[in-house]
């Protein structure tokens, strides 16, 4: 199926360096490894790991969740329009259930690491709010023995 679509074209060595770019290197290594999961017969297990860290990554940012995940909703829409013609019905359906697949991955990741980081963030706070009450109990401790 992938040879019929050209989708071997899109395998090669882009520009994005994994230390000076992070972000375009992870959107490189996913979209290559989400093109080649959705357009084989078989599963691919880098494709969670590459939709992963790149979930890992927007996570991190301060971005909506929408413009996070719309890309693969995008790209149901972009298959459909250039492939109908190309993949039969049965070929279409395994596509679409795929790309679903995908984007539950990337949400479930997303949702993860978003709450790992409200947590961290929490923890934060608790121990800073703790060092400050110390610091206000001392405080007072001196002004009354002062």
């Amino acid at each position: 199926m992938s040879a019929a679509l050209g989708i071997d074209a899109c395998e090669g060595n882009f520009s994005s360096k994994k230390y000076s770019n992070s972000v375009a290197y992870h959107v490189d290594q996913t979209a290559h490894a989400v093109v080649r999961y959705l357009f084989s017969g078989k599963e691919h297990p880098s494709v969670s790991d590459s939709i992963d860290g790149l979930c890992r990554l927007l996570a991190l940012q301060d971005s909506s969740p929408q413009s996070t995940f719309s890309s693969f909703f995008k790209l149901r829409s972009l298959i459909f329009s250039n492939s109908a013609k190309l993949l039969d019905a049965g070929a279409l359906q395994l596509i679409d259930a795929r790309i679903d697949t995908c984007a539950l991955c990337a949400i479930d990741c997303y949702v993860r690491c978003r709450d790992q980081i409200m947590r961290l963030r929490m923890d934060e706070l608790k121990r800073s709010t703790g060092m400050l009450e110390r610091y206000r109990s001392e405080s007072r401790v001196g002004e009354r023995v002062g």
